[in-house]
């Protein structure tokens, strides 16, 4: 069985169980497992802006350096906000022109670089079963049944393009495979207010409105940010919103007849499994 190293990130230890037990579920289905890193720590969970804060490197940095010494190329991770830290991170200290951001990084680093170059390619989940394993080798158990699925990206996944270089047309033709009809939306990669909603909430809660506005007619949306999805699904009621927001996985898991002990459905604010019911998905 083909192997792939994991990182799964705090999030999906804690808040984001349902995001990640799908994930090495449905893998093993399809013939390969994800080997966690042995050895992580939290990537930081946002990329810090500021350039001269070279301390917001390290931790990142520590995990692809990690990644090497267990003899992989690739480190796999999920969350768009860990894949987001971990690519900036890495572009930002070995591919571009900061020969002394790199020189002090590595100087710091010294007793644990172990010659690492910044040669581990991160690969978000998505695009392993894309350009590793092929959405072609995909078996699910039931197909989706037309299930209108709006697919929000939000901005960690795809920003900046040109570091993430993501293709915002994976999800749709993921899903659309497994016979999902797809809503599109214009927002489908605009903020979700993010952490704004701690200091801001008005401002987070428009960016919110906006959002669920243009995924009209989806039964569900799904993402693959924990923040996003906190911040979709938990103030809803308030905006006078029903639309259940799931993680891809938990999708892609529903149509490999995962169960509710792996898929975790009952732990959202807005309760999908009434429209999976509906579409004879679930139950």
């Amino acid at each position: 069985m083909k192997e792939f190293l994991y990182y799964p990130g705090c999030t999906l230890y804690t808040k984001a169980a349902n995001f990640d037990r799908p994930l090495r579920k449905v893998s093993e289905e399809m013939g390969f497992t994800l080997k966690e890193l042995s050895t992580w720590n939290c990537c930081g969970a946002i990329y810090n802006e500021t350039l001269d804060d070279l301390t917001a490197h390290i931790a990142p940095i520590r995990n692809l350096i990690q990644a090497k010494k267990e003899g992989k190329d690739k480190l796999v991770t999920a969350c768009a906000a860990c894949y987001n830290v971990l690519k900036r991170s890495q572009s930002f200290i070995f591919q571009e022109n900061n020969p002394d951001a790199k020189r002090r990084l590595c100087a710091y680093l010294s007793d644990e670089m172990d010659g690492y170059n910044g040669d581990v390619l991160v690969l978000h989940y998505l695009e392993l079963l894309k350009e590793e394993i092929g959405f072609e080798r995909i078996k699910s158990y039931q197909k989706l049944n037309g299930l209108k699925i709006g697919c929000y990206y939000g901005c960690l996944l795809t920003r900046p393009k040109r570091v993430m270089n993501f293709n915002e047309e994976t999800m749709e033709n993921l899903f659309s495979s497994l016979g999902a009809e797809i809503i599109d939306s214009p927002f489908k990669e605009y903020c979700c207010g993010g952490y704004l909603l701690l200091g801001e909430k008005s401002g987070a809660l428009e960016c919110i409105q906006r959002i669920l506005n243009s995924f009209f007619g989806a039964d569900v949306i799904i993402t693959s940010c924990p923040l996003c999805l906190y911040n979709l699904d938990r103030f809803q009621k308030e905006l006078g919103f029903n639309i259940p927001i799931l993680y891809f996985s938990q999708l892609l898991g529903l149509s490999f007849n995962l169960g509710e002990e792996t898929l975790g459905l009952a732990q959202h604010t807005i309760d999908p499994r009434p429209i999976l019911k509906k579409r004879r998905l679930y139950g």
